[in-house]
């Protein structure tokens, strides 16, 4: 929840001070993200890290920065947890990193948090399905 809170946060803030530059480095690590996925390369992670921090990257708030930062990686255990169940396979998550990415440059804040939260929400909705409310603490 707290993630979800602060990352919508940072995220609308960044789509409101946006720049060019802001934009570019999105691509640029989604693109470095998918070539990494896409060739089993273990920098993945650090790129896929990249890729959700350059969203917020815009936000002018470092302490707000440096909090997002810690959430992703605290959660890392969870993605690790339904990452290794088979039938979480099924989720295209390429595909919401890509809506993710194009409601962003497009400057509609309120699409890219609903894309956001529903890619982290859909995350903890599988575990706590399969694993039960209990453990996810």
């Amino acid at each position: 929840m707290l993630r979800c809170e602060l990352e919508d946060t940072a995220l609308r803030q960044s789509i409101v001070n946006r720049t060019q530059d802001w934009e570019e480095n999105i691509v640029i690590s989604h693109y470095r993200m998918v070539r990494a996925q896409n060739a089993g390369d273990i920098s993945f992670e650090d790129l896929h890290k990249e890729f959700h921090m350059a969203l917020l990257g815009c936000c002018d708030a470092p302490i707000l920065m440096k909090f997002c930062s810690q959430l992703y990686d605290l959660n890392i255990r969870y993605r690790y947890l339904a990452g290794s169940a088979m039938n979480y396979k099924r989720r295209d998550v390429s595909s919401e990193h890509q809506s993710i990415m194009a409601a962003a440059i497009a400057g509609d804040s309120d699409e890219a948090s609903t894309q956001l939260l529903s890619h982290y929400r859909e995350t903890g909705a599988f575990l706590a399905g399969q694993l039960g409310e209990a453990e996810l603490v």
